[in-house]
């Protein structure tokens, strides 16, 4: 039997061996398919919901933000220093792109030339003056860190008149507060840039020379609870809190904000301070 095929001069495979072919080609794309569905974005997400760790983002790239912010505008952090400031900066930062969030400094131009203000001060005069909370405080929509001690000025907005003078400017705006565990925070604060000295001579309205762990330990409270009663008594405010060390923060800030909770890493500063704080038993803690 002639098995050529005249157009080509090609032999024939046996019609079996062809049906084999065909079922193993349609086995593997079964395979792949299904593979491809079931790589779902949950599956890839399951880490991260498990407390397993966090998807993380090349070094020195951001993510767009999916949609705009779904909370008003200005947000105001009112958290104090090392209550998770710098994180929730590049939380802010990783979501809206860079320039959309100051951090205690804020750039502003004076002609054709930018330069670095202290957000501090600048919030201090404004305030003073009964111009818009922001007035001249660089071009953000989220600030965090905004508070000042330095020789001749100590000022923190949520302490220092500031929740009240925020609010006269943007009475539909947000607030965000971010927790920390009262004692993690006595112990970073012992450590970090000698604040206890420097808040005690210079800051009216925070714990005085000779203070204790337990004074400052309530003095946290008690400004985590001002605040909390403030956003309470306007109620035309939105209001987040949230805690540093909550396992799903980032999920609760994905949540009110719109911007993804991959964007949310406990970034720990070392900067003026030991990384570790020795104690009971000669062991180390970080801070």
């Amino acid at each position: 039997m002639d098995t050529r095929v005249k157009s080509t001069g090609y032999r024939r495979l046996p019609e079996s061996l062809l049906l084999l072919s065909i079922l193993v080609l349609l086995l593997r794309w079964m395979l792949f398919r299904h593979s491809k569905i079931t790589q779902s974005p949950m599956t890839l997400l399951a880490p991260l919901a498990a407390g397993a760790g966090r998807l993380s983002l090349p070094k020195g790239s951001k993510t767009p933000p999916a949609f705009d912010l779904k909370i008003p505008r200005p947000v105001l952090v009112t958290s104090l220093p090392k209550s998770g400031t710098t994180s929730t900066w590049k939380y802010f930062g990783c979501g809206l792109g860079k320039g959309k969030a100051a951090h205690q400094n804020a750039k502003v131009m004076e002609g054709k030339e930018a330069k670095l203000i202290k957000l501090g001060k600048c919030l201090k005069d404004n305030a003073m003056k009964k111009r818009k909370y922001f007035q001249g405080c660089g071009n953000y929509e989220v600030w965090t860190d905004a508070g000042i001690v330095a020789p001749g000025i100590c000022y923190y907005p949520s302490i220092h008149g500031g929740l009240q003078a925020f609010y006269n400017s943007y009475p539909t705006a947000t607030i965000l507060q971010v927790n920390r565990d009262t004692e993690a925070w006595v112990n970073s604060t012992t450590e970090f840039n000698d604040l206890w000295r420097r808040w005690s001579e210079k800051c009216d309205k925070f714990p005085g020379v000779g203070s204790t762990r337990d004074d400052y330990g309530r003095f946290y409270e008690w400004h985590t609870a001002m605040v909390r009663q403030f956003a309470k008594n306007h109620p035309s405010l939105t209001y987040i809190e949230v805690s540093l060390e909550g396992e799903q923060t980032g999920r609760i800030l994905e949540s009110a904000t719109g911007i993804n909770a991959s964007c949310w890493i406990h970034s720990r500063t070392k900067k003026g301070r030991r990384g570790h704080q020795k104690i009971a038993g000669g062991m180390t803690k970080e801070n």
